[in-house]
């Protein structure tokens, strides 16, 4: 058994299926993550207020601390 994937506050997720009113699909950003039940809670794309969102009806989409590392790498500059 694979372990459960762990959000970060930043991460884009997707729904991976229908919940909450949410369609499969629905892509978001988690604003805080809740270890104790397994849950984040998520900033759904057009939806006025966040939602509290089991990990398994999540996808991981872009981990957000990946693309500040590649910022700050491509401007660094070469050791002389």
């Amino acid at each position: 058994m694979e372990p459960r994937q762990r959000f970060q506050v930043g991460d884009r997720v997707r729904t991976v299926r229908t919940t909450q009113g949410l369609a499969k699909g629905t892509y978001g950003t988690v604003v805080r993550v809740l270890a104790a039940p397994d849950c984040s809670d998520v900033d759904f794309d057009g939806y006025p207020w966040s939602r509290l969102v089991y990990h398994r009806d999540l996808e991981l989409v872009e981990r957000e601390h990946a693309v500040g590392q590649s910022a700050s790498s491509a401007g660094a500059s070469p050791a002389s």
